[in-house]
């Protein structure tokens, strides 16, 4: 079974870089955060609004995909 949720909230703008965990879920996802919180410092977050789209290729096994944007200065 799969739901989906779609939460609205409007964020300050700003720059984002933007990550793919690609892979198992969830573990690509837990994958991927690894590797940006090892590079905190060099990719200068904010910690003001990160954030992670499940879209339509959230769901896909092994071929799943998340995107997750970091606030940056």
């Amino acid at each position: 079974m799969v739901f989906y949720v779609e939460i609205n909230r409007e964020l300050d703008g700003g720059k984002y870089l933007k990550f793919v965990a690609g892979g198992e879920m969830p573990k690509a996802v837990i994958k991927t955060w690894e590797e940006i919180w090892k590079r905190d410092e060099e990719l200068q977050r904010k910690y003001t609004a990160d954030f992670e789209v499940y879209g339509r290729k959230a769901n896909d096994g092994n071929n799943s995909e998340v995107e997750i944007f970091v606030a940056t200065k």
